[in-house]
């Protein structure tokens, strides 16, 4: 069984056939190999899947598994017989079986009513419903650490979520990386606070914890196309230009 990220597909295929690419680029593969008695495995023979963001995150979180758990490289495709690491967490390999019954169950149920060799997956109400809940959450917090430095990394420890699940997430819902979107937001409310005129250039910079001010200025000047200092003279010629014209109506 193998898995091309770079389509977000999944192919079953016995034992004895190759595997070819179909993209003119280069696919990332993660080959899964494994035994089972059961009939069930049938369903997969020869089929072909386009991946929910949820299966994603299964293959995901069998791959971590897999990595606290095995000492042999999972990168290099000729090895053949793997080892364990001396100390893997306890449960390690329980767990790798438990994700992946689970990973192939939820394909079954998904795509138990579709056939053919490739298949296009159908996303129900109640999983968007569940992705938009998802990435609601992901935002409050974000917006709560707006003054902070976060990576990925942080924001997938604090949902327990994999990295490749959360930046296809906003990809596919945002249309730009998780933190492509909290540096936006860093913009915008720097953008609020010249506005408002409470804090000089270099305090909004360290208030929201850029490295520099003209490190600030730079990330400004690319999220908007003016500096800093520009955007503010604009606003305060807006702001004088209103101030004049209620006077002259005062005047009439």
């Amino acid at each position: 069984m193998s898995k091309k990220a770079q389509k977000s597909s999944l192919s079953a295929s016995l034992p004895s056939q190759a595997l070819r690419a179909s993209s003119p680029k280069g696919s990332n593969l993660v080959a899964m190999s494994f035994t089972s008695s059961s009939q069930a495995m049938s369903f997969f023979v020869n089929k072909s899947f386009t991946l929910s963001m949820e299966e994603r995150a299964m293959i995901s979180r069998i791959i971590t598994e897999g990595r606290h758990t095995l000492a042999t490289p999972m990168h290099i495709p000729s090895v053949e017989q793997v080892q364990l690491k001396k100390h893997a967490p306890f449960g390690s390999q329980q767990m790798i079986l438990l994700y992946l019954e689970m990973f192939l169950i939820t394909l079954i149920r998904e795509h138990q009513e579709e056939s053919g060799t490739s298949i296009q997956h159908k996303s129900s109400p109640e999983k968007e419903s569940a992705e938009q809940e998802r990435l609601s959450e992901i935002l409050k917090y974000l917006e709560y650490h707006i003054c902070e430095k976060l990576t990925v990394k942080d924001i997938c420890n604090e949902f327990s979520m994999s990295r490749s699940y959360v930046q296809l997430l906003f990809h596919e819902q945002l249309n730009c990386g998780v933190i492509d979107y909290f540096n936006q937001m860093k913009i915008q409310r720097a953008k609020d606070i010249i506005r408002d005129g409470s804090m000089n250039l270099t305090e909004i910079a360290y208030f929201l914890s850029y490295s520099s001010l003209p490190y600030f200025s730079k990330q400004f000047r690319l999220a908007t196309g003016m500096s800093p200092s520009a955007y503010a003279s604009s606003i305060k010629g807006i702001t004088d230009a209103v101030y004049e014209a209620e006077e002259r109506n005062r005047d009439l």
